[in-house]
């Protein structure tokens, strides 16, 4: 599941890859399986990169607005500029998305090879 999860990730399909990853980690955690959990941690911790200057600048420009009175926007406040940002952000976030979907389906495949060598029988 994760391997076409990373394909799907791969063409560009990051909704659902990131759904068959949700998935599968959810059933992962309830079988107390938690050696795949750095994969929904590390996409979550891309997502806060990638929506960090959109939410600070946000943020910014309803305190400065809160303070002055003034309704700001990108041309009266610096914090209204900060948003842009998050085209960068999102790209470089977006491209390491394949990566990491790539790296859990590698890692999901050595595991899984794992358990199948250490719960096969040794014939005598």
């Amino acid at each position: 599941m994760l391997i076409f999860a990373a394909f799907l990730g791969i063409i560009g399909w990051y909704f659902f890859a990131a759904l068959m990853v949700f998935f599968y980690f959810k059933a992962s955690l309830e079988k107390r399986s938690r050696a795949l959990l750095w994969v929904p941690v590390t996409l979550l911790i891309l997502a806060v990169f990638a929506l960090s200057p959109l939410l600070i600048g946000l943020a910014g420009m309803a305190v400065n607005e809160s303070i002055t009175g003034i309704t700001q926007n990108e041309s009266n406040s610096v914090w209204g500029v900060l948003p842009w940002l998050t085209i960068a952000t999102g790209a470089i976030a977006i491209g390491a998305v394949p990566f990491v979907l790539l790296g859990g389906a590698i890692h999901a495949f050595i595991l899984t090879r794992k358990k199948k060598t250490e719960w096969t029988p040794k014939i005598p």
